[in-house]
């Protein structure tokens, strides 16, 4: 098992882990890497966007 491989295990066993993140973890891990982490890229930039949107509107940024 890789190293990489362990660290899935270990989020997906972790209690304290979403569902979300599990479901989410469990479906990428199924297709091809460079499209999944081009799309973990997009979907990480977008809420980091959104989070500063809120950060913003709440008078913290």
């Amino acid at each position: 098992m890789t190293l990489t491989d362990q660290k899935i295990q270990q989020v997906l066993n972790d209690p304290g882990t979403s569902s979300w993140l599990k479901t989410a973890l469990r479906a990428q891990i199924q297709r091809d890497p460079v499209d999944a982490a081009n799309d973990a890229d997009v979907l990480a930039e977008i809420m980091r966007e959104k989070l500063a949107e809120v950060f913003a509107a709440a008078g913290l940024a």
